[in-house]
């Protein structure tokens, strides 16, 4: 279990303080269940969002299970990244380029502002 910090007003900050054990576990729950719930939706969201950037990229229904089954397929097992030794020589080889400066990389804000105009234009 990880622990967050959420930023409430001071009424709140008091109940909470002056909560029992048993009332704080029942609350935290709740803070749970809303928080998977706003991840979902969050992903649903993402979800259909890449649904529409692959149809406008001619990647169908039948192509992507197609990719998807070559890539879990029975008999080798799932896909495992982690084990797959291009991958990771390749994921070192990044590494070290933007450790060295080689890369510069890109930042979070270029990163929102690029995946942002991605959607805008995909919808």
């Amino acid at each position: 279990m990880k622990t967050i910090v959420l930023e409430v007003d001071d009424a709140l900050a008091k109940a909470w303080k002056n909560s029992s054990p048993d009332e704080r576990a029942v609350y935290g729950k709740k803070i749970n269940a809303v928080l998977r719930e706003l991840q979902k939706t969050k992903f649903d969201d993402l979800l259909e969002k890449a649904g529409k950037v692959a149809a406008d990229n001619g990647l169908t229904e039948d192509k992507l299970n197609k990719l998807l089954k070559d890539n879990n397929d029975t008999k080798n097992g799932p896909y495992e990244w982690w084990n797959d030794e291009e991958l990771i020589i390749e994921l070192d080889r990044r590494s070290d380029d933007l450790k060295s400066g080689k890369d510069p990389g890109v930042t979070l804000e270029e990163s929102k502002e690029r995946l942002a105009a991605l959607f805008k234009r995909n919808g």
